[in-house]
């Protein structure tokens, strides 16, 4: 994954979702890119955390990415998986995306779609 396009992406939804939270809160955002599969792209909100970003060194594949998030949602033999699209895992105090590479996934409008499946779960097709 291109850094310069994940770094669009991330201050796209940094800003789109600063209006939905508390004053004071802080967001970090640690990207795991992977050379094939996309990037997981994770975002932690604390009080008066700093509001920066942190790049992991590129993993060969998403899901090998994936074995490096602290996450509760996937385990096991994670090579069994395939992503497409976008990915959600909800955790508390964290939203974890899972994006594919697709250029279409990466763009501001993706970044409100995110945004807006996050905030708004009740909109969602059942």
């Amino acid at each position: 994954m291109d850094r310069a396009t994940i770094q669009r992406y991330v201050n796209s939804f940094r800003r789109l979702i600063a209006p939905s939270l508390r004053p004071g809160i802080g967001m970090r955002c640690t990207v795991h890119p992977a050379l094939s599969g996309g990037a997981i792209v994770e975002f932690a909100f604390a009080p008066d955390a700093p509001s920066d970003d942190d790049y992991r060194p590129e993993s060969t594949t998403i899901n090998e990415a994936l074995r490096n998030v602290p996450q509760s949602a996937f385990g096991g033999n994670l090579n069994g998986f395939q992503f497409a699209g976008t990915n959600v895992i909800l955790e508390t105090g964290r939203i974890i995306l899972i994006k594919d590479d697709a250029q279409a996934q990466w763009t501001e409008q993706a970044a409100a779609k995110d945004i807006q499946g996050v905030l708004s779960p009740r909109n969602r097709s059942r």
